[in-house]
C-alpha cells in the first residue's frame, strides 16, 4: 500500500504544556453527541477509515505478544479505525474501563487490549521495531497527548519512552485532581434528581465512570451514594458485563 506520512514532533515542554493548558472533555471525540466508543453501528462513521491490524509486527504489548504465537490468534481479524474503534470478525466490539479514562477491548474472551495500543501499532510508525525490546531501563510505550483516554484517535497518541511518558504522567495527575473532584460532586446531584427527571443512560454511563475512578484512583467514593444511585434509578447492573458487584454493592473489574 502506497502511503502518505503525517509525522509530528514535539518536545517535552511542549507536552508538558498541552497537559497543562488542555481542559478536559469527555465528548472530544463524539458524533452527534454520542461517544465515538460506545457507537455499536457497523457502518462507518464520517472520516472514519478501518485498517488491519497487523499480528507479525513486534510492537505489541509484552504481555499479550505471546497470544499472537497461538493457533487461537489465527481465528481472530483486529480491524481499527482512525476514530478509535475496533472491529473483531467484522464487529463493532463493545469497549469498557477497567480504569477511570482507559478503555479496552476483548480480542477473545478471555484476552482483552488496550484500546489506545491497538490504534498505535496500527496507526503510528513507532521509532523502534520492537518495543519488547528494553535498553537499559527504558522501552517505547503510548502516551496520550492530551491525557484523554476516551481520545482515541491517532493524532492524540504518541510513541515515547517510559521515563519521558512518567514524567507527562505526573504533570497529567497534577490536572486530573479537579476532574476527579468534578465527577465525585456529581453525586449530590443525581441523587437531589427525581426518576422522571433523567436519561437513564446517562446514569448508567456516569457509574461506569465512578466506579473505574474509585479503582484507578483508590478513591474515598462513598459506596452507599453508588447503592443509592443504582436503587433509585433500578439500573440493572447486567448493563456492567466488565463488573464484578456484590451484595453490598461493592464492586472490582472483571479481568
Amino acid at each position: 500500500m502506497n502511503k502518505i506520512s503525517h509525522n509530528m514532533n514535539y518536545s517535552i515542554e511542549e507536552l508538558s504544556n498541552i497537559l497543562q493548558t488542555y481542559e478536559f472533555n469527555k465528548m472530544d471525540n463524539s458524533y452527534n453527541d454520542l461517544l465515538v466508543y460506545k457507537i455499536y453501528d457497523n457502518e462507518n462513521l464520517p472520516g472514519e477509515i478501518f485498517r488491519i491490524y497487523n499480528n507479525s509486527k513486534r510492537s505489541k504489548a509484552a504481555f499479550r505478544a505471546a497470544f499472537w504465537d497461538t493457533e487461537e490468534s489465527k481465528n481472530v481479524r483486529i480491524e481499527v479505525s482512525n476514530l478509535g474503534r475496533v472491529k473483531i470478525n467484522g464487529q463493532i466490539k463493545k469497549q469498557y474501563q477497567k480504569q477511570y479514562g482507559y478503555l479496552y477491548v476483548n480480542v477473545t474472551p478471555d484476552i482483552s487490549y488496550e484500546v489506545y495500543r491497538l490504534v498505535a501499532e496500527t496507526w503510528l510508525d513507532c521509532p523502534v521495531e520492537d518495543t519488547l525490546e528494553i535498553s537499559g531501563h527504558l522501552w517505547y510505550v503510548v502516551h496520550h497527548i492530551t491525557d484523554n483516554g476516551f481520545d482515541n484517535r491517532p493524532s492524540n497518541l504518541i510513541w515515547c519512552t517510559n521515563d519521558i511518558h512518567g514524567t507527562l504522567k505526573h504533570k497529567a495527575n497534577e490536572s486530573n485532581s479537579k476532574i476527579n473532584s468534578e465527577i465525585i460532586k456529581r453525586f449530590d446531584d443525581i441523587l437531589a434528581l427525581e426518576q422522571h427527571d433523567i436519561n437513564k443512560k446517562i446514569i448508567i454511563d456516569y457509574l461506569e465512570d465512578i466506579c473505574a475512578l474509585q479503582i484507578s484512583r483508590k478513591d474515598d467514593t462513598d459506596i452507599s451514594k453508588i447503592e443509592q444511585i443504582i436503587d433509585r434509578f433500578k439500573i440493572d447492573k447486567a448493563q456492567y458485563p466488565y463488573i464484578n458487584w456484590d451484595m453490598d454493592n461493592n464492586f472490582t473489574y472483571k479481568e
